[in-house]
């Protein structure tokens, strides 16, 4: 350093040629060979921090991009949130809405449902009444005109036997029970006996078939008169193999089990009315 400082800028060539001896020469040259030295050791550490630092700021520039590529990702990340967000509060108004109307609807049909079941029975009771009556009104008759006889017409109905051929499964039992779909009832008025559709369904004891019709709720039903003031009732029946009016025997074939009206599978729904009120199917009949 001090000899630079003392020679200044001057080119190593000249530095060189000014020797004015030998071992001048030689101190010069050798002064020269460590500057050198030096500044190539110098330009090495520098090219080495110079590529440190060129790496790093790479990295850095590289960290920079991903994070600006994450911040783009989580902001349209968190506007689909919102999106999304205010689609499911708009959804979920829409179904609480629905579900109000549903609800309506629900009470409407069961209203209209528990209606129609009540129109049913009332006819029902009103055919046994008219029996009952026409019965009452032959007898009179035939005991003024003196030819009283046995009632014969409903021999054999007094024990009742099982609507089907098979046993099927119970699935659901009489009186008070928990809806099974809308529109069905929570007072059962009979049983309900699970078998597969077509199954054929018997008359559960010989008598005169009152009503053979359809409605919305029971589907196809089905009522026998057997005298006694006992009727029994079949409904939800695929299809019916009798007519009103129709005489039948206990064990005639007289409809086929399905799952028409309110119902939620196929199965019979069977009951049994004495006196104008239902009673307990089972306290009566059994496989």
């Amino acid at each position: 350093i001090k000899y630079m400082y003392e020679n200044g800028n001057t080119e190593y060539m000249d530095i060189l040629l000014e020797a004015k001896s030998f071992s001048e020469l030689l101190n010069r040259s050798e002064y020269i060979s460590k500057i050198l030295e030096y500044d190539k050791n110098m330009l090495n550490r520098y090219q080495e921090t110079h590529a440190k630092i060129e790496k790093k700021k790479q990295a850095i520039e590289d960290t920079i991009v991903e994070l600006t590529g994450l911040k783009e990702e989580t902001n349209a990340e968190h506007q689909a949130l919102r999106e999304l967000t205010g689609n499911k509060k708009a959804e979920l108004k829409k179904y609480n809405d629905s579900l109000e109307v549903s609800e309506e609807e629900k009470d409407k049909y069961e209203r209209e449902a528990e209606r129609q079941e009540a129109e049913i029975e009332n006819l029902l009771l009103e055919k046994q009444r008219q029996i009952e009556a026409e019965e009452a009104r032959r007898r009179e008759q035939e005991k003024k005109n003196g030819e009283s006889q046995p009632d014969d017409k409903y021999k054999g109905s007094s024990g009742l036997r099982w609507p089907l051929q098979v046993a099927g499964r119970i699935s659901s039992t009489f009186g008070l029970r928990k809806s099974p779909t809308a529109g069905a009832s929570s007072n059962h008025k009979g049983i309900d006996i699970s078998v597969p559709a077509g199954t054929p369904i018997v008359a559960s004891g010989s008598g005169t078939v009152v009503t053979a019709s359809y409605s919305s709720s029971a589907g196809n039903y089905i009522m026998i008169y057997h005298g006694k003031s006992t009727s029994t009732v079949y409904m939800h029946c695929s299809g019916l193999a009798v007519s009103e009016g129709a005489s039948v025997k206990k064990g005639q074939v007289i409809a086929y089990v399905g799952s028409t009206g309110i119902s939620t599978g196929n199965h019979l729904h069977f009951g049994i009315m004495i006196n104008g009120g239902y009673v307990n199917p089972l306290s009566y009949v059994s496989y």
